[in-house]
């Protein structure tokens, strides 16, 4: 199982700090939990002593520290410690899909295929599995067989990357964080059932006052052309627990300086950072197509949804969802 790499690039703009600069660190999602071997605590001072108090919080059990990292309420998977969080990862978050499901219902969305078999679109053809009797009598042999074929979308991508927003700040609801994981794959789903082949990735921009701690957190839930695991994806999509523990051991790997805390998430800045850092990681994380809005609400949600819809039925991109100029 692969796991967390590193690799820094430059920010986006020169920073008064001489030692300005943004530290990327990319996993796959169900590697997640590797992020904590590169954790060491080498700092010194007011920096280390936020480091370890951190790390010790989410190590310890039902500590009072972890409120800070919550609520969880209990239909959302309470998690008790970092142990808890790797489990969620490794078994999946099964009421995670249940979850999801409800949401789609409320949304009116329950009918899109699964990624198994988007994409495909049955045909009358002069060949294919089943022929159809009266077609063939009335002698349409070139249209009276049916068979299936890959749908390709009629714009010019064929192939799209997706960045959905990765954790959050201290005021985020876990209920308002499991709509962002929702949208993002309803978004997959839409999109691979017009023909796109998506890649779905998660990110986060976290920043610090004087740019000497920043970090791109970069996960990879699924490669183009292959299903979405729900259970495993969701825990990292639209789990808080997993994102805030995760999340915060990846910051904690980058060894950047940090006054207080572990910097702010900067979601408005998550298109531009994620286009610039592409373009600094040698090919290790690719340039995105489509970057997903923060989403918190099922207004929100709908309204991305119907938006998305009218852009496949040929019309503009919806303001809430950003496309990116690629490469």
């Amino acid at each position: 199982m692969p796991s967390a790499h590193t690799f820094t690039a430059p920010p986006l703009a020169p920073g008064a700090d001489a030692r300005a600069r943004i530290v990327c660190v990319s996993v796959d999602a169900e590697s997640l939990h590797t992020v904590a071997d590169a954790w060491r605590p080498t700092a010194s001072g007011q920096t280390r002593a936020v480091r370890a108090a951190i790390a010790a919080a989410l190590d310890r059990p039902g500590s009072a520290a972890l409120a800070w990292y919550g609520p969880f309420p209990s239909h959302l998977a309470p998690l008790s410690a970092r142990d808890a969080a790797t489990a969620l990862l490794r078994d999946g978050w099964r009421d995670g899909v249940a979850h999801l499901d409800a949401m789609r219902a409320r949304l009116g969305v329950t009918e899109i295929a699964p990624p198994s078999i988007i994409g495909r679109r049955q045909v009358w053809r002069e060949e294919g599995d089943d022929i159809e009797v009266d077609r063939a009598l009335r002698g349409d042999f070139d249209t009276a067989w049916r068979g299936t074929r890959r749908h390709r979308p009629a714009r010019g991508r064929q192939r799209l990357t997706i960045v959905s927003p990765f954790g959050c700040n201290a005021h985020t609801a876990p209920e308002d964080y499991l709509w962002t994981g929702v949208a993002a794959v309803l978004l997959c789903d839409l999109l691979e059932g017009a023909g796109y082949a998506v890649e779905l990735r998660g990110a986060d921009v976290n920043v610090t006052a004087q740019h000497t701690g920043d970090t791109y957190i970069d996960v990879l839930y699924k490669r183009a052309g292959e299903p979405l695991v729900l259970a495993t994806a969701l825990a990292a999509l639209a789990h808080v627990g997993i994102a805030r523990t995760f999340g915060f051991l990846a910051v904690l790997a980058t060894g950047g300086t940090m006054d207080s805390g572990l910097g702010k998430s900067r979601p408005d800045l998550l298109a531009e950072m994620s286009v610039h850092i592409a373009r600094h990681s040698a090919s290790m994380v690719p340039v995105p197509d489509i970057v997903a809005p923060v989403v918190t609400s099922q207004a929100q949600c709908a309204a991305m949804v119907e938006g998305l819809l009218a852009w496949l039925d040929g019309g503009a991109m919806p303001p809430m969802l950003t496309l990116t100029e690629g490469d």
